[in-house]
């Protein structure tokens, strides 16, 4: 049987944030059978996140790039401590830049919890931004973007926004 590359799991990991549900989302995923991108939402907290799959309690936002086939997968954390809506700080949007310049060669994946503003008059805890979103749109002009995956709100939807195209998923419960 043919296998993905990988497995994309944008956000809302554990419905508390616990430590105690990080172990056990970490021992049910320790025999997973392809690579797995791992991304937070709101309903995550970095502590325990952090505590249990980058070895220690931090508050430190979960941002990271890798190459998974013949993609280079772009993973933001667009969580706000406390919040339902998202935004990207400047720390990631400086990130972001500096790894759409690596990999040139490939083609571009962004994994982010909350996507982007598409609709202004859109609720606005269920997407970063309006500032962020239309940095966003900056950043990524003139990359090879192939998509931008996200969950949070919910409900799917496929959406297309500067050419890119916006997969959000409502999650498996």
């Amino acid at each position: 049987e043919k296998k993905p590359d990988f497995v994309v799991a944008s956000g809302d990991l554990t419905n508390t944030g616990h430590e105690a549900s990080y172990r056990l989302l970490k021992d049910i995923l320790t025999d997973f059978p392809v690579p797995l991108i791992l991304a937070l939402g709101n309903h995550d907290k970095r502590e325990g996140f952090n505590a249990v799959f980058r070895g220690g309690a931090s508050d430190e936002a979960y941002f990271h790039d890798q190459v998974q086939g013949p993609l280079h997968v772009i993973t933001l954390d667009t969580a706000i401590p406390g919040r339902v809506a998202g935004t990207i700080t400047p720390e990631q949007m400086a990130f972001l830049r500096e790894a759409l310049a690596r990999h040139s060669d490939k083609p571009k994946l962004i994994v982010m919890h909350h996507p982007p503003r598409v609709e202004p008059e859109g609720l606005p805890w269920g997407t970063i931004d309006m500032a962020s979103t239309e940095e966003l749109a900056g950043v990524l002009k003139g990359h090879d973007v192939v998509g931008i995956l996200s969950g949070h709100i919910h409900i799917n939807r496929v959406l297309h926004w500067h050419g890119i195209p916006i997969i959000v998923s409502n999650g498996l419960h």
